[in-house]
C-alpha cells in the first residue's frame, strides 16, 4: 500500500463526491491501486506547484522506460482532472503528481 500525499488544507476543501471522482480517475489511469490511499499532509502547502518531471539517468534502460510509463499514467490522470471543478481539479492534479513520484521511486 502506498500513501499519495496531498495538502491537507486543499484536500479538506474537496467534497466527498469529488474525492470519490478523484480516486476513480487515479484508479482508471493506474496512478494508484485499490490498496493505495490518498492521505492529507499538513507539511504540503496548499499552493505547492507540481515538480518538474525527470526521467533519470539514461545509462539504465529499464528505469527511464518505467518512469516514462509513470509519467504517462500521470498525464492521463491530469487530463481527466481538468473536467472537475477548480478546487477538485487542483487536488486531483496534486494526487496525480504524488502518484507519479511514488511510481517513479519504485522503478
Amino acid at each position: 500500500m502506498r500513501e499519495l500525499k496531498v495538502s491537507s488544507e486543499l484536500w479538506e476543501e474537496v467534497s466527498e463526491k469529488d474525492k470519490g471522482k478523484i480516486e476513480g480517475i487515479m484508479l482508471a489511469a493506474k496512478v494508484m491501486s485499490h490498496e493505495d490511499k490518498i492521505v492529507p499532509d499538513t507539511t504540503i502547502a496548499k499552493d505547492a506547484q507540481p515538480q518538474a518531471v525527470t526521467l533519470g539517468f539514461p545509462g539504465d534502460i529499464l528505469k527511464p522506460a518505467c518512469q516514462a510509463a509513470c509519467v504517462a499514467a500521470g498525464a492521463a490522470a491530469a487530463a481527466a482532472c481538468a473536467g472537475l471543478n477548480p478546487i477538485a481539479a487542483a487536488a486531483c492534479m496534486a494526487v496525480a503528481q504524488a502518484g507519479v513520484e511514488e511510481c517513479k521511486n519504485r522503478c
